[in-house]
């Protein structure tokens, strides 16, 4: 019988309870270095049912970058910009600048489950993404398109301080294979973790790894050219 690694309801709400314990947090590591704290801005993105703020940063400018997924026809932030939504869930990045209005938003998306869960920026203001996608396309803007190899494929992408997509790479095998965050190095090289059920999880570069449970994670290596250094689990 076919495994189905699609999320449950119970499993997306325990993904936003997270997202909530992780914005509390944030709330108190302000007031540990402020006697005085005072909230800057709040903006709200959203639509008509459920949508979902999973990871934040910021960049060596002061902008701020938020990745998530939405399930709404059409998501809004601020500034007037909106998504339209393709599939059941669409994956998301956005940029704000430092006085908290939107300076533009894109969607990874296909006609399925589609997320975006980590977000990393580098010093050269490049934004990096990771996630895992059900559509069997899983589309970027400039032209990228990913082919899913497996019933859900974990990816990587890159893009620029436009928001336009540099290069986006697939971590998958042909069972259900996830990319749950991402973080770069001052040398501009890319680190990706997540866990993989598939017996071979290939990468690019040639590099695979082997599945010696039912559930192996990962830890991989990118050059900021998208191309995979080493793999481990």
């Amino acid at each position: 019988m076919k495994k189905n690694f699609l999320q449950s309801p119970k499993q997306i709400i325990r993904h936003s309870l997270y997202c909530f314990s992780f914005f509390l947090l944030l709330f108190a590591a302000v007031q540990a270095h402020s006697q005085n704290p005072q909230c800057q801005w709040a903006e709200k993105i959203a639509g008509n049912s459920y949508d979902y703020a999973y990871s934040i940063i910021t960049d060596e400018s002061g902008n701020v970058y938020v990745a998530g997924s939405f399930d709404s026809p059409m998501l809004a932030f601020n500034n007037g910009i909106t998504l339209s939504n393709s599939g059941d869930y669409d994956g998301y990045i956005a940029k704000y600048n430092s006085d908290g209005v939107c300076q533009w938003a894109e969607k990874i998306a296909g006609k399925g489950y589609d997320y975006v869960f980590s977000i990393s920026t580098d010093i050269n203001g490049n934004v990096y993404v990771a996630g895992y996608f059900k559509s069997s396309k899983l589309r970027f803007n400039n032209g990228i398109i990913l082919t899913k190899s497996a019933d859900v494929a974990g990816y990587i992408a890159k893009y620029n301080s436009d928001g336009v997509c540099q290069w986006a790479e697939k971590i998958a095998g042909t069972d259900g294979d996830y990319a749950r965050s991402i973080s770069t190095d001052l040398s501009g090289n890319v680190y990706v973790t997540g866990y993989f059920h598939s017996n071979k999880l290939t990468f690019n570069n040639g590099i695979t790894l082997s599945n010696i449970g039912a559930s192996d994670s990962y830890i991989a290596k990118y050059n900021s050219d998208g191309v995979c250094q080493w793999a481990e689990k």
